[in-house]
């Protein structure tokens, strides 16, 4: 039976949520002067300045990067059929797609995770238009690996990606999607604080709606996507120093840090 439930009694249960990094600036500025091929980026070496104004359809990222460090400094003219090709095995980068975006600048993907990713849109200097078929079997990173997993600071769960070939976008966008449309048990329910309540039954009553623009009922349950409440559009994935520590909390085991990403969201405008 679905989780439907009734606005939470007294008293404070431990938040989920994952605390702040409460100094993010103790960081020094990457050096090195890495290759950075068409289409990916070098998370470890290009950082975007902290808070920096985000393209339209998003709000500004809450995702304290260090401070000082530049904009990303490389982007490509045009997406190309093969980004896969250029290869420079010394570090495993970032999709641009899926990169810190920066307002005006490059391509960056639109997408709402409430919504099936069958039409995601890319933002191009500005302008959006549809994400093709072409674009969406792109392998996620560079090199390509056959598993991702992913962790986000607004989320308890860990959602894994995987794909023999090499993950794509479009891998990484469905395992998103599903994994954020498994129902909220009772037990994940009464463990969360109560204003991490408060805040997902709203989102669980706003998404039921019908300007919500997709089919819900409220007979569903909550799910996890209403976890997020207003944070529902994917920003961006990252592994950049910062996130190491973060990675390392939640994730023990040494061989699945190496294979662990961090998902950032933001609000919609």
């Amino acid at each position: 039976m679905p989780l439907i439930p009734n606005r939470s009694p007294g008293g404070r249960k431990r938040a989920l949520s994952d605390a702040r990094n409460p100094n993010p600036n103790n960081y020094l500025a990457p050096g090195g002067n890495n290759y950075v091929p068409m289409n990916y980026y070098n998370s470890p070496q290009f950082v975007p300045m902290p808070m920096s104004p985000a393209p339209a359809g998003y709000a500004a990222a809450p995702y304290p990067y260090p401070m000082g460090w530049p904009s990303p400094q490389f982007y490509p003219a045009e997406l190309v059929p093969n980004p896969a090709a250029f290869v420079d095995p010394r570090v495993t980068q970032i999709h641009v797609l899926l990169s810190p975006p920066t307002p005006g600048v490059g391509h960056h993907i639109l997408y709402d995770v409430r919504y099936k990713p069958d039409k995601v849109y890319i933002e191009s200097h500005g302008h959006p238009s549809q994400m093709s078929e072409d674009i969406a079997e792109q392998p996620a990173t560079n090199p390509p690996v056959p598993k991702m997993r992913l962790i986000c600071r607004d989320l308890p769960w860990k959602i894994s990606v995987s794909n023999t070939k090499g993950v794509t976008l479009q891998n990484v966008l469905t395992a998103v999607y599903e994994e954020l449309q498994q129902p909220l048990t009772e037990g994940e329910w009464w463990i969360a604080a109560d204003e991490e309540r408060d805040r997902c039954m709203d989102a669980y009553k706003a998404n039921c709606t019908e300007e919500a623009g997709f089919k819900r009922d409220l007979k569903d349950g909550v799910k996890r996507v209403d976890w997020l409440a207003k944070k529902t559009m994917l920003v961006s994935i990252t592994r950049t120093p910062y996130d190491e520590a973060f990675i390392k909390a939640r994730i023990p085991d040494p061989k699945a840090q190496g294979e662990t990403w961090v998902l950032v969201m933001g609000e919609a405008q």
